[in-house]
């Protein structure tokens, strides 16, 4: 049994160092099946889930890697680094404390240390952080990316976007008191941005506040009178509150502010249909 684990465990080596990253998942993983507590098929496993974006996956695989074999050096320095890249700063210090006492090296320990203060002092959030935040929350990978907004937030509170996200992810995971919360946070620091209106009006839009949603909508028109988005929602209130003829108006200055934007031209070809304008309401759809 263990030269049968043996073998698929080094022909999963030579699979990940040729980049057949699949193959070599799959190795892992059978790996793992014959032997469970396979520590470096767990930690190869993580590598792989990085080169996926998956850190969150990869956190975890590192982390029951380390239970299982705490001696390895290089399964704290992958489990802490990411750590720090993921912003998760008192997870870090935490692992950084363990890992002293278990496999790590004074310089490597040191060397972790200064990368973790080095992370904890800048000003504002680093390009590439606000990036995989952005890649996360695209992707639908909301753990990921609330841990991260989460700590952008703590660490720069004056942070706009890290704000914007972390109140789309509470929208988007049906947390929606929550996000109401954000999104007034995200006001008071950015009066003036005429995008958290617009988040602000679609969530209250979606409790059915439809006064209210109007209103903020309005105000984002505001600071951004060619807002085509901001028009086109406003545009989907006015026709939930049966104003047909206001909301047919924003509709086509939407159209006019951005053509190529297809929500509208429905919206439009809705409220043309109903009122049996059916050449136009085939035109717009």
């Amino acid at each position: 049994m263990k030269l049968k684990v043996d073998e698929t465990f080094q022909q999963a080596i030579v699979a990940h160092k040729e980049g057949k990253l699949k193959e070599a998942e799959d190795l892992y993983r059978v790996t793992l099946k014959i032997q469970p507590l396979h520590a470096e098929a767990k930690h190869n496993l993580g590598i792989i889930a990085l080169h996926t974006n998956q850190s969150g996956v990869a956190l975890l695989l590192f982390k029951t890697a380390i239970e299982n074999n705490p001696n390895i050096e290089h399964f704290w320095i992958n489990y802490i680094d990411t750590l720090i890249k993921e912003r998760q700063f008192e997870d870090a210090n935490k692992a950084l404390k363990k890992g002293k006492k278990s496999g790590l090296t004074k310089n490597n320990f040191n060397l972790l240390f200064q990368r973790l203060m080095s992370a904890t002092n800048i000003t504002k959030p680093s390009h590439d952080d606000l990036k995989r935040l952005l890649m996360h929350f695209q992707n639908g990978r909301y753990e990921d990316a609330e841990k991260l907004a989460i700590s952008i937030t703590k660490q720069f509170p004056t942070n706009i976007f890290g704000w914007k996200v972390l109140g789309g992810i509470f929208e988007q995971t049906g947390r929606i008191s929550k996000a109401l919360i954000v999104h007034k946070k995200t006001i008071k620091i950015a009066p003036q941005d005429p995008e958290v209106y617009l988040n602000f009006g679609n969530t209250l839009r979606e409790i059915g506040k439809l006064e209210e949603a109007e209103a903020s909508y309005k105000k984002a028109l505001i600071f951004k009178s060619d807002y085509a988005e901001a028009n086109n929602n406003l545009g989907i209130i006015l026709q939930q509150l049966s104003k047909l003829e206001e909301a047919e108006a924003i509709y086509n200055k939407s159209i006019i502010q951005k053509p190529d934007f297809a929500e509208p031209h429905y919206n439009l070809g809705i409220i043309l249909n109903s009122s049996g304008r059916l050449g136009d309401a085939e035109t717009s759809f």
